[in-house]
């Protein structure tokens, strides 16, 4: 019973969306600067026309570019609190061997 509404409400949907899209698109193009910026990623696709393969470029090399940064900055991050409190850690570690070792290990 409730398939055939959610069919139902899908293909309205379907319907709806290219509409909705259009009109979306439609008020968006009053304004100046989305329609040179429309007109900009047009005349892209003209002159490079398999823009995927950019795309997937631009993408691996953001991703790998903000990963590095992201890495490097929690590496940063580690070493500030370390070096600001290196016994709290250092206690903290001992207490992961058993208390047979612990004299052993500091």
């Amino acid at each position: 019973m409730i398939a055939p509404d959610i069919g139902d409400q899908a293909s309205k949907l379907a319907d709806r969306l290219p509409r909705a899209a259009e009109k979306l698109q439609e008020q968006l193009m009053q304004y100046q600067w989305i329609s040179s910026l429309l007109e900009s990623t047009r005349q892209l696709r003209e002159l490079v026309p398999d823009g995927s393969s950019i795309a997937q470029y631009l993408g691996g090399f953001f991703s790998s570019t903000l990963g590095g940064l992201g890495n490097l900055l929690f590496a940063l991050v580690v070493g500030l609190f370390l070096s600001f409190s290196p016994t709290l850690y250092v206690n903290g570690l001992l207490q992961l061997v058993p208390t047979a070792r612990q004299a052993r290990a500091s």
